[in-house]
């Protein structure tokens, strides 16, 4: 193994986007806190709910020699993640990406190379290792979703695993210079900067690489829930909610009830 991680294994800051809110919250109490947040500025909602947001600013510092011992890995970049603090998400999966890929020894030696999230469940990792070698090539990569025009970003893939042969991994894996040094059809300048899942397959599609997913294949991956060591529980939530929303019965009723909904059955909401 070869591990590219942020030193911040910890809860994710709270951000104005409902696709992280629900990293965080459950479907409920997401759809009230966006009702409620309605006109008000990220510091508005600061004072508002002080506690709140306080909860999700702690910061959990893992070191190179925790990653190395659990992964049993061969080489271990630790990144310093406020030095990113004004980046995207998408800014910085990419740089990690090919950060980890700089890690490798000799990456041509390889028969294959695999890339996948380190923070997510592994629901099903069924896969025929020798099947996938024979049938892959130089213009071939296997991801954990095959591409499809989505109306509102365009031509997309998965981009939670990859595997393929050292050529097409290079490519796949060195799409953030691409995109820094506007060699890549999407190119920084142009678009603005970088996309899910959009990046990556114009960065293979310019190189004719031809994506698949699993049902090309013996085998299977299937990701769960990422893996959260900070998860909010009931109690702790309503406790917040009470506090914070003490002068405000209107919503601290709204939010109590969207909370005891989403745990009515203890099942995490996708």
């Amino acid at each position: 193994y070869y591990c590219s991680v942020w030193d911040n294994i910890g809860q994710k800051k709270i951000v104005l986007v409902t696709g992280h809110l629900r990293r965080l919250f459950r479907k409920n109490f997401v759809n009230i806190f966006n009702e409620y947040r309605i006109g008000q500025s990220i510091e508005q909602l600061k004072k508002a709910l002080p506690s709140l947001f306080t909860r999700f600013d702690k910061k959990r510092v893992v070191t190179k020699e925790a990653i190395q011992s659990f992964y049993s890995a061969k080489k271990v970049a630790v990144e310093e993640e406020d030095k990113f603090s004004d980046k995207s998400n998408m800014y910085k999966m990419h740089y990690m990406i090919e950060k980890c890929y700089d890690l490798i020894d000799n990456p041509d030696e390889y028969d294959l190379i695999v890339r996948i999230r380190p923070d997510k469940e592994l629901i099903c990792f069924d896969i025929d290792w020798n099947h996938i070698y024979d049938y892959l090539h130089d213009a071939m990569l296997l991801s954990d979703a095959k591409p499809i025009v989505h109306q509102g970003v365009g031509f997309v893939m998965g981009d939670q695993f990859a595997v393929s042969t050292p050529t097409s991994m290079k490519e796949y894996s060195l799409t953030f210079s691409k995109v820094k040094n506007n060699t890549s059809p999407y190119n920084e300048k142009f678009y603005g900067g970088y996309r899910p899942h959009m990046t990556l397959f114009l960065s293979l599609l310019q190189k004719n690489i031809d994506v698949y997913d699993f049902s090309a294949f013996k085998g299977e991956v299937k990701f769960g829930k990422p893996l959260d060591l900070d998860a909010i529980s009931k109690e702790e939530l309503m406790a917040i909610v009470q506090k914070d929303l003490k002068d405000d019965k209107i919503y601290k009723k709204k939010f109590m009830e969207a909370i005891n909904e989403d745990y009515s059955d203890e099942k995490e909401e996708k």
